[in-house]
């Protein structure tokens, strides 16, 4: 296996791990810890923060490639960040 680029983010992984270990917890009944997560305390839970982080591993990841590939990447680039744009309007 070919060694990566460039040395991978620990800090992502752990707060995926600990999202995952926080819906974990949400989905156990009548439990005193779930009185502490983030389901507690804001209108979203640990699923979103999960998902927000895997999409950003993503985008690391291969956001590098688009970039430095041809005109194909560049349009797929130009096409992200007009969905991207226009899912943040509608969501803000």
């Amino acid at each position: 296996m070919p060694e990566p680029s460039t040395p991978r983010d620990l800090r992502l992984d752990f707060f995926r791990g600990v999202s995952l270990i926080l819906i974990f917890i949400d989905h156990i009944p009548e439990n005193i810890l779930s009185y502490f997560t983030l389901q507690a305390v804001t209108f979203f839970d640990a699923a979103e923060v999960f998902i927000f982080i895997s999409g950003f591993t993503a985008a690391l990841v291969y956001g590098r490639r688009l970039t430095s590939k041809g005109a194909l990447s560049r349009r797929c680039s130009s096409n992200f960040s007009r969905l991207f744009s226009t899912s943040c309007r509608y969501t803000f």
